[in-house]
């Protein structure tokens, strides 16, 4: 069967670097910049700290879950160890505060890049960044301003309404616009690469090969904690699945999330998938 057939391909070309991953793997930190931000329309792009920013923000309405009499210095955020976030709680808290906690299908919000949900602690993005290549990018305010709808019936009296834009902390990086093609090219030296071209492929073996590739040169384990996530988080069995072909499914997230475990990420649930 070809779905068999690619799994045991991925299987095969996961296991064999992730026993050099797993070799090489260490947690890396740098130090972080002084806060700037950027206005930027799309919900969540990917950032950097390696870039300058532009300014100009608005202060945003929503408080975010800890607000630390002062903020922490780049030595504390560097002595945070990513075991000691309550990655579940992360979870949680989002699904309570979007009114989805009864839900089965909740993402983990900062492993999908969810910056326009602004609700996270300097604690969790520290942690966060110490895990994974692309540092997350968190939403500082928003830019609101005010339009005439155009619709009858919609907006005030006026028929004006009130439209805001996400200010993030970072620009986005110059690489997540590039096409999966020069992507492929510089992943071969380039973890960000391999990143960008996991996200961007449309393959679930050549996403997970790419990650892998990423994990190797980093020495982090986000990226392939982040592919899970992305395609194999909440496993829902198409209509045209077979149920075996969603059961090799499941055994395929269940191998990903253990050697991801084995890497050091403190963020999987090994019993997720249990009956």
């Amino acid at each position: 069967m070809k779905v068999q057939e690619a799994m045991k391909q991925t299987i095969q070309f996961v296991v064999a670097i992730a026993v050099s991953a797993a070799a090489m793997f260490v947690y890396m930190y740098e130090p972080r910049p002084e806060r700037v931000v950027q206005e930027v329309g799309q919900a969540a792009p990917s950032p950097t700290h390696q870039y300058a920013p532009s300014v100009g923000s608005h202060p945003s309405s929503n408080q975010p879950a800890e607000t630390p009499k002062r903020e922490l210095t780049a030595a504390e955020l560097a002595d945070i160890d990513p075991a000691s976030i309550d990655w579940a709680g992360v979870k949680k808290r989002f699904a309570q505060n979007m009114g989805i906690a009864d839900s089965p299908r909740v993402y983990d919000p900062m492993l999908i890049r969810l910056a326009s949900y602004g609700d996270y602690t300097e604690r969790e993005i520290a942690a966060f960044n110490k895990l994974h290549v692309i540092e997350f990018n968190p939403k500082v305010g928003e830019s609101c301003e005010r339009v005439l709808s155009g619709i009858e019936g919609v907006g005030d009296e006026d028929g004006i309404t009130e439209h805001c834009t996400t200010v993030l902390k970072y620009p986005p990086h110059p690489l997540a616009s590039a096409s999966l093609e020069k992507l492929q090219e510089l992943s071969q030296t380039d973890a960000a690469a391999a990143v960008f071209a996991s996200r961007k492929s449309s393959d679930d073996n050549e996403a997970i090969g790419l990650a892998v590739r990423a994990v190797l040169l980093s020495g982090k384990p986000g990226p392939l904690t982040e592919v899970i996530e992305r395609r194999f988080s909440v496993i829902a069995m198409p209509e045209s699945d077979s149920r075996e072909a969603h059961l090799e499914k499941v055994g395929e997230a269940m191998f990903l999330d253990r050697m991801a475990s084995k890497l050091g990420d403190p963020r999987i649930d090994l019993k997720r998938f249990d009956p």
